[in-house]
């Protein structure tokens, strides 16, 4: 007689999680683009004040060959 082991069910219950709505979802695109936008603007800001502070030290002139004009007669 063989001896025979009873078999039994192990069944996994996850937790419940919360459902996302449209609302959710908008309110977390909103302050991702807020924190985009908060980053931007100084950076923004401080990449036009470089190029104005650039483009001060070094006139449009500077950068030109001089033009080569014939003599007029």
């Amino acid at each position: 007689m063989a001896w025979q082991q009873d078999a039994f069910v192990v069944e996994i219950i996850r937790p419940e999680t919360p459902e996302l709505t449209v609302v959710d979802v908008l309110v977390g695109s909103l302050g991702l683009a807020g924190a985009l936008a908060l980053v931007a603007l100084p950076l923004g800001g401080l990449a036009g004040w470089l190029l104005i502070r650039r483009s001060r030290r070094h006139r449009p002139e500077s950068d030109h060959m001089p033009s080569i004009q014939h003599p007029s007669d």
